[in-house]
């Protein structure tokens, strides 16, 4: 084997792992969440008394639909948002941010890095979304109403799914002829523990990604050099 072939191999198993690498970047890079479009500034911050757009899953529709939601108290971990046909007392409202600030999400969530989920609101703050109680009834359950969800959809970036509001989001269904608080404040603290879990799978899978890609890019290196060196000898 001449110089000019071992360089083209050389360069062959470098263009490769660049490759593999790149891929592997990339699939975590959209696993965790991040929107391949926040470094043209389309980040926005939600402000108290704003009214945003979010997609909700509608149990009773059995499809995502937007609906618009006000921002109406903002805490130092959550941004409680309202849907304007669902009306609740100043003191529930006043509740749910504290409770979610004190207690929640220290015990349930902990922290993250406060740069994946800027595209609603540029911090790392939860979005809990109370919505209308019909949008929780599933039609062939009979009565049988959702009390919330958590979706692990909501934190893929939108260039991976159309559908996602790029942000980590509690939903709620409020009833309005039977509101109890301290069921809302269950319901608030079951979904986040579900956000909890899939944060903690996201970054297992993100690892595993990683080191799959990883094992491949030293197996093909392996491979390529020790096909380069033992050729070399046979030439």
């Amino acid at each position: 084997m001449n110089i000019k072939e071992r360089r083209n191999i050389l360069f062959v198993i470098t263009g490769v792992m660049f490759v593999v690498t790149m891929v592997a970047l990339l699939l975590i890079y959209l696993e965790q969440g991040r929107s391949a479009f926040e470094s043209l500034g389309q980040g926005r911050e939600i402000k108290l008394w704003q009214t945003r757009d979010f997609y909700v899953y509608d149990y009773a529709l059995k499809k995502e639909v937007r609906v618009a939601a006000r921002c109406v108290r903002i805490g130092k971990s959550s941004v409680v948002c309202v849907e304007p046909s669902v009306t609740l007392s100043s003191t529930l409202l006043d509740r749910i941010r504290d409770d979610f600030d004190e207690s929640i999400y220290n015990n349930a969530i902990g922290t993250a890095p406060a740069d994946k989920y800027k595209n609603l609101n540029l911090t790392n703050k939860i979005v809990i979304l109370l919505l209308e109680a019909k949008r929780g009834r599933i039609p062939e359950a009979g009565v049988k109403q959702v009390a919330g969800y958590y979706s692990k959809l909501n934190e893929q970036a939108r260039f991976y799914n159309a559908e996602s509001n790029q942000a980590r989001i509690i939903h709620v269904f409020i009833e309005p002829r039977n509101i109890n608080d301290d069921s809302i404040m269950e319901t608030v603290a079951h979904e986040a523990r579900h956000l909890k879990n899939w944060s903690k799978t996201r970054n297992n899978v993100g690892l595993i990604i990683g080191s799959l890609f990883a094992i491949a890019t030293v197996a093909t290196l392996y491979l390529g050099l020790s096909h380069l060196y033992f050729r070399s000898f046979r030439l």
